[in-house]
């Protein structure tokens, strides 16, 4: 015990309570005791004393139901404000906040009433979108002790979106929008040739990082491309695979990059769900000496089969040497992203950037107007209806054909 707690038992008054707290703590489980002796002298029944047990214990139970929502609104409500935006790279408000523990019980249900979502930065004041109830079923435990809250399930009534579909100029209906939350499968595509060399050891360290940081259910495969393209090893989930395969990285020879793209949408082609190609190079498309190109296929190529692919591409360039067009026009006709950190000492700022912008993807879903089956390339543009600033997408698709 403490000094100070010492201290507290030589006060009289607070040694009596003290004592008299025990003693009733004491007398209250003696009575336990002796009303289940007698309700099992009585009946003779074990299961009666199971019940006596459930009998004093439920009334505890109900309180702790009801008084959760009451004692850890605020603090509940400022985590679901924080982690809502964030999670929709915008700011959020309601008019009416509640909590209830009894409409998926255990689980903890946050009803959030006429809930707006307001952009930010190109969008800043626009609103996104209005709902008028959603409601989110938590794991109590996450909500109260982890780092992270997990989110069972979430239901939204009457949402009302901001936002216009035109499929090759004419307005679509929209029928669905909702938080892209399916695994993406993805080819990390690394440059190894010679002008990666004193940037190696770095660039591998960031390689891993990302690959740790990606969810687990994501399946990852590694190409790694100097002179030749190397197909390190297919889609899978298991990351001791990656990790090995950027053990075996040695940077040397020229930059194939247009047909290590060509390499890794082929694979994704053949693939169901979402899909990317996180791409990292610090020069240009060219042989060893730098006096011709380094591939076989055309970037003409590489941005048919993108298409075909419905890959996003994430490009990043390192250093000044690097190519920024063919990097920028893939990452925005596939509805990615392009970033040029001044040196390889920030590229695991990058590849964060990329985790988190996979992480905050929607999916909108419309029966086109246009039931044509021709197999031809139809242009999608989505703005605000506020606003004509695009917002990104891949861009259109293909209409299957007859």
């Amino acid at each position: 015990m403490s000094g100070a707690g010492r201290s507290a038992l030589r006060h009289r008054d607070f040694a009596l309570l003290l004592a008299a707290m025990l003693a009733e703590s004491f007398a209250l489980q003696m009575s336990f005791v002796a009303i289940g002796w007698q309700v099992y002298s009585i009946g003779g029944n074990a299961l009666d004393l199971g019940l006596l047990g459930l009998a004093e214990f439920l009334p505890l139970l109900l309180l702790a139901l009801a008084l959760v929502p009451v004692l850890f609104r605020d603090r509940i409500e400022a985590r679901a404000k924080e982690e809502i935006g964030r999670a929709l790279n915008a700011r959020v408000d309601w008019r009416h906040v509640s909590l209830s523990f009894f409409r998926h019980f255990p689980a903890l249900t946050l009803s959030l009433d006429d809930l707006t979502v307001l952009g930010v930065g190109t969008f800043d004041g626009d609103t996104l979108a209005a709902v008028r109830s959603f409601r989110l079923v938590l794991d109590v435990g996450s909500v109260l002790f982890g780092d992270q809250t997990v989110i069972r399930s979430i239901d939204v009534d009457a949402p009302i979106l901001r936002l216009v579909v035109l499929e090759d100029g004419v307005e679509q209906k929209v029928e669905s929008f909702h938080e892209a939350v399916s695994p993406v499968s993805m080819v990390l595509v690394l440059d190894a040739s010679g002008s990666m060399r004193p940037a190696a050891q770095a660039a591998t360290d960031a390689a891993r990082e990302f690959i740790r940081a990606i969810r687990p259910t994501d399946a990852l495969a590694v190409v790694i491309f100097s002179d030749q393209v190397i197909f390190m090893h297919d889609l899978t989930t298991e990351r001791w695979k990656s990790f090995e395969a950027i053990d075996q990285y040695v940077a040397s020879g020229g930059t194939a990059l247009y047909d290590a793209m060509m390499d890794a949408l082929t694979r994704l082609r053949k693939v169901q769900g979402r899909r990317a190609v996180v791409v990292v190079t610090d020069g240009r498309d060219e042989d060893n000496p730098g006096t011709g190109p380094g591939s076989v296929a055309t970037f003409p190529e590489v941005m048919t089969l993108l298409r075909e692919s419905g890959a996003f591409v994430f490009g990043v360039g390192l250093g000044p040497r690097v190519d920024r067009k063919p990097l920028e026009e893939m990452a925005r006709s596939s509805g990615g992203q392009a970033y040029f950190p001044a040196d390889v000492s920030t590229l695991g700022v990058e590849y964060q950037n990329i985790v988190e912008n996979l992480r905050r993807r929607w999916v909108l879903s419309y029966a086109s107007t246009n039931a044509k089956r021709d197999g031809t390339w139809r242009k999608v543009e989505i703005h605000l209806r506020s606003s004509e600033t695009p917002v990104t997408s891949a861009g259109g698709y293909f209409a299957p054909e007859k």
